[in-house]
């Protein structure tokens, strides 16, 4: 997949414009920290997840990972 074949400086990039749409839209975006053992990421998603949608959107907010 071409995604995979980029450097770490495009996934760098990616993360960090991810970031900052996070932080200029607080609630439309949701950061979890990817870092976290595996059952912490699982029960932030399940967490999220379970949030009613957005007025109008249909959707629960977007989440981005660290």
């Amino acid at each position: 997949d071409r995604i995979e074949r980029e450097d770490a400086g495009f996934r760098s990039r990616v993360a960090a414009a991810y970031r900052e749409l996070a932080e200029m839209f607080p609630d439309r975006y949701v950061t979890i920290d990817g870092t976290a053992p595996p059952e912490a990421v699982a029960e932030a998603v399940d967490r999220i997840a379970a949030l009613p949608p957005l007025a109008g959107s249909g959707h629960p907010p977007t989440q981005s990972a660290n």
